[in-house]
């Protein structure tokens, strides 16, 4: 669940100059430690506001926490495989996001990505780190449907 909230955070952070690193993940791992010292060092490696790069590799570990949960029978594997569909598609909605770097970010697109993200959101509802994404519901009252 944090992964998948990181990857959100991160998908704007390399989309263009509007939020950085200096002001808004920085803040925002503050305000709720989504990643741990060595992911944050990571993604400071990487460079979270080169580009798309970050996120990717944010929605990887996401795509590892959903295998790790499923070997471990704490997910089903027809579950395993609606969670993994539904962060491939947040994937490609964030690159959509990408594809329009640079310029304004349309309203549909935006929508579109935190519609997925819920969808996403939803699916993991069955694990106990939904408390964590309360945010995130805030977020979809106020983007506009698609």
């Amino acid at each position: 669940m944090r992964h998948i909230n990181g990857a959100h955070v991160l998908a704007y952070v390399g989309l263009n100059d509007t939020y950085n690193v200096a002001n808004f993940l920085r803040h925002f791992q503050r305000a709720n430690q989504i990643f741990t010292v060595a992911e944050w060092k990571r993604i400071h490696e990487i460079g979270p506001d080169a580009g798309g790069a970050a996120c990717r590799e944010v929605i990887a570990w996401a795509i590892q926490d959903i295998q790790a949960e499923a070997r471990v029978g704490n997910i089903g594997s027809s579950l395993e495989l609606a969670l993994m569909e539904q962060v491939c598609r947040l994937r490609g909605s964030i690159g959509t996001l990408y594809d329009y770097a640079y310029q304004p970010i349309p309203v549909s697109n935006s929508a579109a990505a935190v519609q997925a993200l819920l969808a996403a959101l939803t699916a993991l509802s069955t694990l106990r780190a939904a408390r964590d994404c309360a945010w995130l519901i805030s977020l979809s009252a106020a983007a506009p449907p698609v």
